[in-house]
C-alpha cells in the first residue's frame, strides 16, 4: 500500500503512506493493530469498490487514483482556485467514500469560498468518520502556501469570517467554524474562548466538544512551553 514520492512545487514530499494536514501534506497510512494511535485507521475499513474483497493491485490502484486527485486540489487550493480545488477534494470523497480527510481538505476550500453551513457539515462528517481527527495538525495558513497573495487570501477569509460570526445573531455553526480557523492557525486560546460562548447555546454537540478538547490541550502546551522557557530565561546568570 505505498504510494511513491511525488514532489509537488514547494509542497512537502508526498510520501509512503501519510497524508496529514497543513503545510506538510502527506498521505495518512493507517496501521492495523492494538498499538493504533487515535488518528490511524485501517484503509481496508474505508476502501469501498465493486468487490467486496477488493485484490491488492485495485486497492493500488484506487489509492493511486485518490492520491493524484487529492494533489491536484491541493495544487488548486494553493493556486488561489477554491472552487476547482472542492471539487477535487468532494472527488475524492467518492473514490474513498469513507476517508475523513478529504473531507476537512473539502471543508477549508469551502470556508475560503463562504460557504459556511457546507464546511461545517463536511467536518462534521470527517468527526463521525474519525474522532481523532481534531488531534491531526490542521495547519490552516500552511494550506494556502508561502505566496504573498496566498497568504493575503488566508487573513482575508479569517477576518471574513469573523465579521460573519460578530455580525450574525447567535449561530453555533459559525461560532465553530472559526474556532476551528483559530485552531488550526495555532490560536486555541481565542479557539477556546469561542467554544466557550458557543456552549451557552448548546453543551452536547460532538465537533463543540471535540474543538474543546483539542483547544484546552493546545493552550495548556502553550503556556507550559512559555512558564519553562521563562524558568530557563530566570536561571540564568
Amino acid at each position: 500500500r505505498v504510494i511513491p514520492s511525488t514532489p509537488i512545487n514547494d509542497t512537502p514530499r508526498v510520501g509512503p503512506g501519510k497524508f496529514v494536514a497543513g503545510g506538510g501534506v502527506r498521505f495518512i497510512f493507517y496501521p492495523r493493530g492494538k498499538n493504533r494511535h487515535a488518528t490511524q485507521f485501517d484503509p481496508d475499513e474505508k476502501l469501498e469498490t465493486d468487490r467486496s474483497n477488493p485484490s491488492a493491485k485495485e486497492r493500488e490502484e484506487v489509492f493511486r487514483h485518490y492520491s493524484d486527485i487529492m494533489l491536484k486540489g491541493i495544487a488548486r487550493f494553493r493556486e488561489r482556485e477554491y472552487e476547482e480545488a472542492f471539487e477535487k477534494f468532494r472527488m475524492a470523497t467518492e473514490v474513498i467514500k469513507r476517508d475523513p480527510t478529504s473531507r476537512m481538505y473539502a471543508a477549508h476550500a469551502l470556508l475560503a469560498m463562504s460557504d459556511y453551513k457546507a464546511a461545517v457539515s463536511f467536518i462534521r462528517e470527517a468527526l463521525i468518520l474519525e474522532p481523532g481527527v481534531l488531534a491531526i495538525d490542521w495547519n490552516l495558513p500552511a494550506s494556502y502556501g508561502p505566496s504573498v497573495n496566498a497568504q493575503k487570501d488566508y487573513h482575508k477569509h479569517l477576518n471574513r469570517l469573523k465579521r460573519r460570526v460578530a455580525n450574525t445573531p447567535p449561530n453555533t455553526d459559525l461560532k465553530i467554524l472559526l474556532a476551528y480557523a483559530y485552531l488550526c492557525s495555532q490560536k486555541p486560546a481565542e479557539a477556546l474562548k469561542l467554544v466557550e460562548r458557543a456552549k451557552r447555546q448548546t453543551k452536547d454537540d460532538s465537533l463543540l466538544l471535540s474543538l474543546e478538547k483539542r483547544s484546552r490541550a493546545a493552550t495548556l502546551r502553550i503556556d507550559l512551553a512559555v512558564t519553562e522557557n521563562a524558568g530557563q530565561v530566570a536561571k540564568r546568570p
